[in-house]
């Protein structure tokens, strides 16, 4: 919660009009990583961030996955393979030995639903809370690197199959 936290603050610090976002989410980790799946991290246009999506042994690539992000308003996923002994994969030699994907999506200031301020509300309440972000889509109104959460931008079960929105509601 801390990390939302931090991430909200810095988002409403900028000047939204002049500076370029990007929000990276850990969407799958298969091994052993410094983060699990959701981890985030925000990253304005200069490079500054906050947040973390690893140990910070993939935040410099990811820097540059989110400038592409941001600049064609187009959701990047990337996977970082951290098993691979080779230290040449990514630049460093790295010491988490797992496989983790990334989202990487543009995040519109001028969207009142844009993914920080759909995670907003979860800083104010003390229970359990679902939050689905969407990682691919062919869905009219439901794209990539949307988040929806229960009760607050509720996910549009009506807009997918009965079996997708069946295994939404059971996670």
């Amino acid at each position: 919660m801390k990390e939302i936290k931090d991430i909200l603050k810095t988002y409403d610090a900028i000047d939204k009009g002049t500076i370029n976002l990007a929000l990276a989410t850990v969407i799958d980790v298969k091994g052993s990583s410094y983060r699990r799946t959701g981890a985030r991290m925000l990253i304005q246009d200069d490079g500054t961030w906050t947040g973390g999506i690893s140990g910070g042994c993939i935040e410099g690539d990811a820097l540059k996955k989110a400038h592409l992000a941001m600049t064609s308003r187009k959701p990047v996923i990337t996977t970082y393979d951290t098993s691979n002994k080779a230290e040449e994969q990514i630049g460093v030699s790295l010491g988490c030995n797992g496989v983790i994907q990334v989202l990487i999506s543009h995040v519109d200031t001028n969207d009142s639903h844009n993914p920080i301020e759909c995670l907003r509300p979860l800083t104010s309440t003390r229970k359990e809370v679902m939050v689905i972000t969407v990682i691919d889509s062919n869905i009219s109104g439901i794209l990539a690197g949307n988040v929806y959460t229960d009760g607050q931008n509720e996910f549009p079960y009506e807009k997918v199959s009965p079996e997708i929105a069946n295994k939404i509601k059971q996670t």
